[in-house]
Formats: C-alpha cells, structure tokens, sequence
C-alpha cells in the first residue's frame, strides 16, 4: 500500500464516517472546521509526497491553487515556507484538478491516469482526495436520484483496493 495511513492523523473536527460501508483504503471524512482540515490536508501532502503524488479533486474550488491567495493551497504553501523555507518541492508531487459536476468526478475517478500529467506518470500514485461531495448533495437530492453519489463511493472503494493507494472523500460543514 502506497503513503501513510490516512485514518492514524487525528483532529477533534475531523471524523470518519460510514467506516463499515469504505473497503480497507477508502476514508470518508465529515470536516467541520476550516483550520484543521488545512492542517490535515498539509499533514497528509507532507507525508505522502515524499516517494509519490497525491491528487486533490477540487470540487467547486474549495482550495484553489498554491498560487492564489486566500486560497487553502495557498495557505498550506504558506505554512510549509514558514516552517521548511520553500514549499516548492512538496507542491512539486502534488497535482490539483478542479471539477464541478459529480460525473465528471467519476468519470476522472474511473480513469484517474488519463488525467495525471505527463510528469508525475513515474512517480507512484500514494492518494486521491475528493474535497467537498456534499456541494453536489443538495441537487441530487432535489432530483430525488443519488445514483451519482452512489456510483462515486462505488468508484472511490474500487480505485482504493486496485490503485492500492488512499483514496479520500470529504464532505465540509465548515463553521
């Protein structure tokens, strides 16, 4: 198995969910604070960038990129310059793809090494993390159809146990 056992970093705010229904690398993950989940985000790139990528699924831009500030990538790169002096090698195996419909996640998800750049194709993928599925929840229930959703945690459990990498879905009720 690839990177470090996500469930092992701990965080009051921070709780997994329907362990029973996740498959042995699949983590769901319910955040409900904004500062600790930066913490865990930055935990979780530190220590599963070092022999590999992680790829973040940023739904509805939630973190945005290193790059833009007040955004939560920018906030951890923040953090790592001032604790480390340069972030760059750490946000050198992380790879960010944003997307805002729940079938073009699974889609991604399903074909997740059509979506890697060229660059990071040698290195060993160590996680996915899919920030904030519950932005799709409300359209889904409106529409009374959470097949999607459904076929999300399908795709996340499978790509978990074949990839033998972490896979993380998020849904945030930040304060």
């Amino acid at each position: 198995m690839n990177g470090v056992p996500l469930e092992s970093v701990e965080f009051a705010s921070i709780k997994q969910i329907n362990p029973d229904l996740e498959g042995d690398h699949y983590l769901q993950l319910n955040v409900e604070n904004t500062f600790e989940w930066i913490n865990y985000v930055q935990n979780l790139v530190q220590s599963n960038t070092t022999d590999g990528i992680v790829v973040f699924v940023d739904c509805a831009y939630q973190f945005g990129t290193p790059e833009i500030k007040n955004s939560g990538f920018y906030a951890i790169k923040q953090k790592f310059t001032q604790s480390h002096g340069n972030s760059a090698d750490v946000f050198d195996n992380v790879v960010i793809i944003h997307r805002d419909s729940l079938q073009d996640i699974n889609h991604l998800l399903a074909n997740i090494f059509e979506f890697i750049p060229p660059e990071h194709c040698h290195k060993s993928l160590n996680c996915i993390v899919v920030s904030n599925v519950s932005i799709f929840y409300w359209d889904l229930r409106d529409a009374e159809n959470f097949d999607q959703l459904a076929d999300f945690h399908t795709i996340c459990k499978h790509q978990a146990a074949k990839l033998g990498c972490y896979v993380v879905s998020t849904r945030s009720l930040f304060d």
